[in-house]
């Protein structure tokens, strides 16, 4: 009994130790930072970012354990920009897919590196990474690589030049 009223004490002791600044700063300096390198090497599930969203959010209410309190905004609010309104806190889907994108980019733009190499030899020893194509059994990584291409893909501008490169019934 001693143990639970403690317990208590220490929860709303903690509870009322940040202010929303510092529970703002706490969010965006270890909440948005901890994912972040499994974010780079692989596409995380849906479920998975919504449950990430889903702890972030009740940091910032101050919800503990299964209590449930009123969230005054939603999760989308508060990932706009505080120009648009909103809090600035990133949404780790987009953050997922920008951060995989760079991936790719740095396959396409440094194919002398460690992992270039290793990837080419086991997934695009044909061709090259813009135009590679899954296999029978990839990866998780290579998948996630190939979902940021997507992103890439989107951007991608070709420089004509001498036109030497260009497959003209292959190329959009």
């Amino acid at each position: 009994m001693i143990k639970e009223k403690v317990r208590k004490r220490i929860q709303g002791w903690k509870r009322n130790l940040l202010s929303s600044g510092g529970r703002h700063v706490f969010l965006k300096a270890v909440g948005e930072a901890i994912p972040i390198y499994t974010l780079s090497c692989f596409k995380l599930p849906d479920g998975l970012i919504s449950e990430i969203h889903s702890l972030l959010s009740q940091f910032w209410w101050e919800q503990k354990g299964s209590e449930r309190r009123m969230a005054w905004i939603s999760w989308d609010t508060m990932t706009r920009p505080r120009k648009e309104g909103g809090l600035g806190f990133k949404d780790l889907r987009i953050q997922n897919l920008a951060l995989l994108g760079k991936q790719f980019w740095r396959l396409v733009t440094q194919p002398t590196s460690l992992l270039s190499k290793i990837l080419r030899g086991k997934y695009f020893s044909n061709g090259n990474a813009i135009t590679a194509e899954i296999r029978v059994l990839p990866s998780w990584g290579w998948r996630s690589i190939l979902e940021g291409r997507k992103i890439v893909e989107k951007g991608l501008n070709w420089a004509v030049g001498t036109g030497e490169n260009i497959r003209t019934f292959e190329d959009p």
